[in-house]
């Protein structure tokens, strides 16, 4: 921006330079390409110069949702053709093929899945179907294992999609385009506004595209390496995964729900299709490209799915006691008169978990209680080899977290579930390391108002604690 004069920024745009820079990167004549307000324009005008009353648009499902929507914005229909694994169902794609289709969409890499469809298969659709629009998405073609944009183009009759969002990292500029045969390229032009993209977005985005390749080129293959670990890593915990070429993979768990919610609460988002049901479970986890944040994301994962350990706060976990705050006298000698003091977890659920992982007891006020407990639940022979600690009450939540931390490196157990009462969320701040769980309210479910806090739940004890034993599925390695 430094070089560019005002002038150039402020008048009415003009997406010459950087169809010239396209041109030149891609060998294509500019005369191909039309420049957009990202992908989704280039996609809409696309459905909106074929499709009308009584046109259709064929497209697989699950697939990018917006293509749909934008085949009903221009009064079309659609007709889905199932495909969440496996090869592209090319056959099932021709026989739709009615007197009514006007376009095919083909979205490669497909998204959510990340499934990669062949050229031959889009090169037998487009052959098969001459007086048809085959619109190709390639939005997350870069991460694909090969590049086929050129050997699309010798079908006029293909279009093709593709974004500076994802693997350039603008999303924000709103920079996309379309190459085809310019006819087609024409008939785009015609059904929308001539001013849809800036001046300024285009000159950042020339100006990247003229001087960053080698740092384009580390990013995807950071994705790539990535994307490899991310497989590996699910496969190790269990999960199911599809073959992915773009820069996420689509995963399944036995407790999808338990992976989504312990992941938000350590602070990451994954993408979920609630009101798909072919997408019910699946996951949808990003690759960062970024070394510290894929770190952070794998601790995470394997925090949640495969903890070294679980730890038990013992106030409103393992015992109940009436309006307990402090270790007042009165509560401490109902221990020794069982009175006002109920046991939450017994012996068998406490031994099934530890058949899984470590499991401790801590707590903010006495030692004697734990010990009590211990001894009360007659659970010595399951926490003689594992931890039984006092936190030290303090306003400081770091020097808490960090105790607990030293503790589990003692223990030799670097990732840890810490089950606590709900008066103690603040002091557990989100770390990739511990994920704190309140067991008042173990479920599937998390309330939209506590989305950034721990996971809570709504079960008596012995659910919570069945809860806990059908998400520890697998040993730690």
């Amino acid at each position: 921006l430094a070089s560019s004069d005002t002038d150039s920024i402020i008048r009415y745009p003009n997406s010459s330079d950087l169809k010239l820079t396209l041109s030149r990167k891609l060998d294509i004549h500019p005369s191909q390409f039309l420049i957009t307000a990202g992908a989704d324009e280039a996609l809409q005008r696309a459905l909106a110069c074929t499709l009308g009353p009584g046109k259709e648009l064929i497209v697989t499902s699950p697939t990018f949702e917006m293509i749909p929507t934008y085949a009903s914005l221009a009064n079309g229909s659609t007709k889905f053709i199932d495909w969440l694994s496996g090869p592209y169902p090319v056959k099932s794609v021709l026989n739709a093929v009615s007197e009514t289709t006007a376009v095919i969409a083909i979205v490669t890499p497909n998204n959510p899945t990340g499934t990669y469809v062949p050229f031959l298969d889009i090169k037998q659709v487009a052959e098969e179907n001459p007086g048809i629009l085959v619109l190709v998405d390639m939005v997350y073609s870069d991460f694909a294992d090969e590049d086929v944009t050129k050997l699309l183009l010798k079908y006029k009759n293909i279009i093709i999609v593709k974004s500076l969002s994802k693997a350039w990292g603008m999303p924000g500029l709103r920079v996309g385009y379309a190459i085809g045969d310019p006819e087609v390229i024409s008939w785009m032009e015609c059904v929308g506004g001539p001013y849809t993209v800036s001046n300024l977005s285009m000159t950042i985005v020339d100006n990247v595209l003229n001087s960053n390749e080698l740092f384009f080129k580390k990013y995807v293959q950071s994705v790539k390496n990535e994307r490899n670990h991310l497989t590996t890593l699910i496969s190790k915990l269990n999960g199911k995964i599809l073959p992915s070429q773009a820069n996420f993979v689509l995963a399944e768990f036995n407790n999808s729900n338990w992976v989504v919610n312990g992941l938000k609460t350590l602070g990451i988002g994954v993408r979920v299709f609630p009101n798909n049901p072919s997408l019910k479970n699946k996951i949808r986890i990003t690759c960062p490209g970024d070394a510290q944040a894929f770190s952070r994301l794998e601790d995470s994962l394997k925090t949640i799915i495969s903890p070294d350990i679980i730890l038990f706060q013992l106030e409103d976990t393992l015992i109940d006691s009436f309006n307990f705050s402090h270790p007042s006298e009165k509560f401490i000698k109902s221990l020794n008169q069982t009175n006002g003091l109920t046991i939450k977890i017994n012996k068998s659920w406490i031994k099934e978990i530890s058949s899984h992982c470590k499991i401790g007891i801590f707590s903010r006020y006495s030692q004697y209680i734990i010990d009590e407990v211990v001894n009360r639940c007659n659970m010595n022979d399951i926490f003689e080899k594992s931890c039984r600690f006092l936190i030290n009450k303090t306003k400081s939540d770091h020097t808490e977290i960090a105790e607990i931390e030293n503790i589990l490196q003692k223990t030799r157990c670097k990732r840890a579930w810490i089950l606590i009462n709900e008066h103690s969320k603040s002091h557990f701040p989100m770390t990739p390391y511990i994920l704190p769980l309140d067991i008042n309210c173990i479920s599937n479910n998390i309330s939209s108002d506590k989305s950034d806090e721990v996971v809570t739940y709504t079960k008596n004890a012995k659910e919570r604690i069945y809860d806990l034993m059908e998400a520890i599925t697998w040993k730690t390695e």
